[in-house]
């Protein structure tokens, strides 16, 4: 079962001693499976043969959760993680400029969203259109995670920007998140790299040898 392998990669047993090593590795464009073992690092005996299966999904960082066996190496998995935002419900604002200062919003938005997010939603493909056209006679927007609206609408109004709330999108998907990490090296709340799947439904398979 899937919470039996997070139970194990969280353990200090585990921490401490054991490593996982990936055999190989299956995607569709809905599915994914992974086959991995779980070794210990000083004998290199393998103690468990591992299956992680996904279903319903939406990305998976393939290439690095070949590499799970460097550093990252604790699976769990949550149904509630700023990863997920992106998949959740938004909000679609239309932005009525100029902005004085431009350089200085931006980096005011920057920060907040770095805080709030913990780098999990790309800053830079969020403000991209936004921050090319304010100040050009073209109409210009951004589409808001819910939960980064509150931050953003307070410095735009600190930045004397008007905004009209327009197309509300909803998304219904349900998805989790499975992340693989290292609390010695950060929490899952900052991302650093860490490799993740998104998906609807996730299973596995954990054998003793």
């Amino acid at each position: 079962m899937l919470s039996d392998l997070i139970d194990l990669t969280n353990s200090k047993e585990f921490f401490d001693n054991l490593s996982i090593s990936t055999k190989s590795l299956r995607m569709t464009r809905s599915t994914f499976e992974m086959d991995f073992q779980i070794f210990n690092d000083l004998t290199e005996q393998v103690l468990f043969e591992c299956s992680l299966q996904a279903h319903g999904l939406a990305y998976s960082a393939e290439s690095r959760m070949i590499e799970t066996g460097v550093g990252y190496k604790q699976i769990n998995l949550y149904d509630n993680h700023p990863i997920l935002w992106n998949y959740q419900t938004s909000q679609y604002f239309i932005l009525h400029g100029p902005v004085i200062d431009l350089p200085s919003l931006l980096g005011e938005l920057y920060l907040v969203h770095q805080q709030v997010s913990g780098n999990w939603i790309n800053f830079h493909s969020l403000v991209f259109g936004m921050s090319k056209r304010l100040n050009t006679a073209q109409e210009t927007g951004i589409e808001l995670p819910e939960p980064l609206i509150k931050s953003y609408l307070t410095i735009f109004q600190k930045h004397n920007l008007n905004f009209t709330p327009k197309n509300l999108r909803k998304n219904d998907g349900q998805y989790k998140t499975l992340i693989v990490g290292n609390e010695a090296i950060t929490t899952t709340e900052l991302n650093l790299g860490q490799p993740y799947i998104i998906a609807q439904r996730f299973s596995a398979i954990v054998t003793p040898m």
